[in-house]
């Protein structure tokens, strides 16, 4: 659960930063945005190996950081008529997953041509990818610690299985968390 506070928090700093950075274009106010997202980028690192439940039920790493489609992004930005005059966060939501997530929001932040970010429209798309990644980690945090639509909270479903608990017994919870480790192994070994 601390795992998933802490991708809350720095994914809602991502989002206010890169807000503050539109409405304030300049270096400090980018790199400022680079930092945060450096920050909501490590912090979904560090919840790789417990990706399992409310994350897969969720399917969080589409709200978060789904790779990134480069050419489609290139297209949405920059085709004249690919997206309306006012670009929010619904607009970028229903583009897709390939275009909004942490990737995506690199793309925009960490651009060679630093005055890519002067570009309005590039930094409101920025700004509302990054509303949606913030809103993802806590409604993800919130599946854990609280609850979503009606459910238990799912740290309380590991701690006291059967019963309305998605988990019969206790061996169901352990082969839960030992294959989301096995799958953080794998993925890990796989990049190196």
């Amino acid at each position: 659960m601390p795992g998933h506070e802490r991708l809350a928090e720095t994914t809602g700093e991502l989002a206010e930063t890169t807000e503050q950075l539109c409405a304030q274009p300049d270096a400090a106010q980018l790199t400022a945005a680079q930092d945060a997202w450096r920050d909501a980028r490590s912090a979904w690192s560090n919840t790789d190996a417990y990706r399992f439940g409310p994350a897969e039920d969720l399917k969080s790493e589409s709200d978060i950081a789904y790779e990134v489609d480069l050419e489609k992004l290139a297209d949405d930005l920059d085709v004249p008529g690919e997206l309306p005059d006012t670009i929010d966060a619904s607009v970028v939501d229903g583009l897709g997953a390939d275009v909004r997530g942490l990737a995506a929001v690199e793309q925009l932040l960490f651009a060679p041509d630093v005055n890519a970010m002067t570009d309005a429209r590039r930094c409101a798309y920025a700004a509302a990818a990054s509303e949606l990644i913030a809103d993802g980690a806590v409604e993800l945090r919130d599946a854990w610690t609280v609850g979503v639509d009606g459910d238990e909270p799912f740290a309380e479903q590991m701690r006291s299985p059967g019963g309305d608990s998605m988990y019969a017994d206790q061996i169901e919870v352990l082969a839960d968390l030992v294959n989301g480790s096995i799958s953080a192994l794998t993925s890990a070994a796989d990049m190196y």
